[in-house]
């Protein structure tokens, strides 16, 4: 099997099918690229630093943050799954 460069998309074509060209060349025009949050090193710091979470838990979502970017796969899922269920029971308890 021949290997393919990092930027060599025609695997993804020959996946995708008769809809790769609708898929892959999309521009959304619904939602601002302003309002999209960018993941980087220092998502925590620029995102979550102005909310009203204790320092101990952004510090303990930084550390989840780098587990994640070091581990396999399924580590992964499991770490967002995580990461989600604190976010979104934060949202439950500040609505309540």
């Amino acid at each position: 099997m021949k290997k393919s460069s990092k930027n060599d998309l025609s695997w993804i074509e020959n996946l995708l099918g008769n809809e790769a060209s609708y898929l892959l060349d999309h521009k959304c025009s619904t939602i601002d690229s302003k309002n999209i949050v960018k993941p980087g090193p220092d998502f925590v710091d620029r995102v979550l630093s102005n909310t009203d979470r204790p320092n101990s838990v952004l510090r303990n979502l930084q550390t989840l943050i780098n587990h994640w970017k070091t581990s396999n796969i399924s580590s992964r899922k499991a770490t967002a799954d995580f990461v989600e269920s604190i976010l979104s029971e934060a949202q439950e308890i500040k609505a309540a």
